[in-house]
């Protein structure tokens, strides 16, 4: 159902180019997977490498 909301989740929106969103979806596509899947997967592994970062940064500082 497309209103149909998850727990815990928000909607997010932006603007991309159209090519971006052609190879998003076809990766999408070829891993079996919906878009929303894979750009999940996506934001976690940069927000995952971020913390990496920080916690470098953070060890460079002390």
């Amino acid at each position: 159902m497309p209103n149909s909301r998850k727990e815990g989740k928000k909607n997010v929106s932006a603007w991309i180019d159209q090519d971006n969103k052609a190879a998003l979806l076809k990766a999408s596509k070829a891993r079996g997977i919906s878009l929303s899947d894979l750009l999940d997967e996506l934001i976690n592994e940069k927000l995952d490498q971020l913390k990496r970062k920080t916690k470098k940064i953070r060890k460079k500082n002390s």
